[in-house]
Parts: structure tokens; C-alpha cells; sequence
């Protein structure tokens, strides 16, 4: 980095590229231990206030949906994300290092996806649980129906361009879900039109599972 005439930094050339505040969504996931149960212990006393910041941070994270919920979360995100950055900044080229990072970044992500898709699976099975009690032969409300999956997929459908990966999670695992399927049939063979939302989303569906 290039220092200025008053002997300060130059903070122009680099300060897009550290620090970074890019994060993805799996940079979130650290486990605390590696594959055989095996962990360490990292201790570091830090000033008082920093203390209280680095908690206000947890809270308000939590608020926004962040998925760190105690200081040691905190730590284990942090220590992985500044190794990336700071090997990025000062251009480590050494293998083991590129080949860890890569490893722990693939881990992280397949834990987070897979977290994501139980809690897809879980909120899917809950809204067809009602579904299934609307479409019954006792009842056979189509239009209630209808707009109870209206109502599911519009804020799906609103995470277009912010959260891709979980829209797509959303719309490939309900309708490739065979109840859900079973439903949207009842529905449109009583006569009901489904609508440009649901009718969007099942254009969307071919489209995922198509690539």
C-alpha cells in the first residue's frame, strides 16, 4: 500500500478491498470443531467497551435474522472471515492455506444450505397442513385456498435479486412437493384460476428445474 506525502496511508487504491464487507450468507456457519470432535480454545482479553460493542453487534444481528447468538459465534465468524480477507490483502499464495480456506468456505456453505432446507421442508409441511384441511371433501374451499398460497408466495417471490439461492430453494421444494401438487390439481380442476403469483411461480419452477 502506498503512503502519501504527510507519511500517512493511501487509503484510495485499496479501501474497496479491505476491509470487506461482502459477506455470504454460509460465512455465518463455523463449526466449533473439525470432523473428529477435536477443537481448541482461543483467549484474548480485549478492552471493556470493544466487549459491549462486539455484544450490541450480536443483539442487532439477531434482529436482522443473523445467526450468531453468543460472543463465541462471534469469534469463530470473525477469526475465519479476517483470515480470507487478510490473506486476499497481502496475497498469501501458500497452498495449504488456499486449499484450508476453500475447504472451510465449502463446509460452510453445505452446512448453511442444509439448514436452510430443513426449515424450507418445515415451513412448507405447515403451510400444506392447512391447505389439506381447506381442499378436504367436507369443505372444499378453492378460494381460500388459493389465496392462503398467494399469500405464501409473494414474499418468496419478493426475495428475486436479495436472496436468489432461498427463492429458488422455496419454489423448487413446493412444487416438487407431492401434496402441494396434489392441492394446486384440486384447485384448478374445480374450476379456480390460479392467478398471475402462482402462475409465475410455476413458470419460475420449470425454469429451476430445467438448468
Amino acid at each position: 500500500m502506498s503512503t502519501g506525502s504527510s507519511g500517512g496511508f493511501d487509503w484510495g487504491a485499496d479501501e474497496s478491498e479491505f476491509p470487506s464487507a461482502e459477506i455470504d450468507p454460509w460465512d455465518f456457519w463455523t463449526n466449533p470443531s473439525n470432523d473428529m470432535g477435536d477443537s481448541e480454545t482461543v483467549q484474548v482479553r480485549v478492552d471493556p467497551e470493544l466487549a459491549r460493542r462486539v455484544d450490541e453487534t450480536i443483539q442487532l444481528g439477531k434482529e436482522k435474522g443473523v445467526p450468531l447468538k453468543t460472543r463465541s459465534d462471534f469469534v469463530r465468524f470473525a477469526i475465519r472471515k479476517q483470515i480470507e480477507v487478510l490473506a486476499a490483502h497481502i496475497g498469501i499464495i501458500d497452498e495449504g492455506v488456499a486449499h484450508w480456506l476453500l475447504l472451510e468456505k465449502e463446509a460452510s456453505k453445505v452446512a448453511y444450505e442444509s439448514g436452510q432446507l430443513a426449515k424450507v421442508k418445515e415451513t412448507i409441511r405447515s403451510l400444506q397442513a392447512g391447505l389439506s384441511v381447506l381442499t378436504s371433501e367436507n369443505r372444499g374451499d378453492w378460494e381460500e385456498a388459493k389465496s392462503r398460497i398467494v399469500g405464501f408466495l409473494v414474499p418468496i417471490q419478493k426475495m428475486s435479486g436479495e436472496n436468489d439461492f432461498l427463492m429458488k430453494l422455496y419454489i423448487r421444494e413446493l412444487f416438487s412437493y407431492p401434496p402441494f401438487q396434489t392441492t394446486l390439481e384440486k384447485i384448478e380442476g374445480a374450476g379456480v384460476s390460479v392467478g398471475p403469483v402462482i402462475g409465475n411461480a410455476k413458470k419460475a419452477f420449470k425454469r429451476i428445474v430445467e438448468k
